[in-house]
């Protein structure tokens, strides 16, 4: 089985791994890593693209790297780098302002991704309640 994005594709068992295997989200329970499967999309880039651009409007998204590899910036001044199976994006649920806090681009020559689109009414509710939990205990902030 497939996960497919336009001309993209993946295979099921990797996107599944690599959320049960991911330090925050193999805690979540198995209704809610399928309904990130069942959620997921899969996006793929090249070198020098900015997933996220730091001052961009909140999209109640966020992401897991499956291959490739990132640099996180504020400022235009690195502070961190974003390697396979780690999750990115999820910050900007937990800032008091709208906006994207920093800029995520591809460093390596072509990276994958998936991006879930989950607004903040379905994480602080009960359908993605348990997600919520994982990502604040991953940001240590609350919503």
């Amino acid at each position: 089985m497939w996960i497919r994005q336009g001309d993209d594709a993946m295979d099921f068992e990797t996107v599944r791994n690599a959320i049960v295997e991911n330090d925050y989200l193999r805690d979540l329970t198995d209704d809610t890593q399928g309904m990130l499967l069942r959620y997921a999309n899969l996006r793929t880039a090249e070198k020098g693209y900015a997933i996220y651009a730091e001052g961009q409007e909140m999209d109640n998204t966020f992401c897991l790297l499956l291959e490739g590899e990132l640099t996180v910036q504020q400022a235009g001044a690195e502070i961190g780098v974003v390697e396979d199976w780690e999750i990115f994006g999820e910050v900007a649920f937990f800032t008091k302002t709208p906006l994207r806090s920093a800029t995520v681009e591809v460093v390596s020559e072509n990276a994958v991704w998936i991006k879930w689109k989950i607004s903040r009414d379905e994480l602080e509710g009960g359908k993605f309640e348990d997600l919520r939990r994982v990502l604040e205990a991953k940001t240590g902030a609350t919503l």
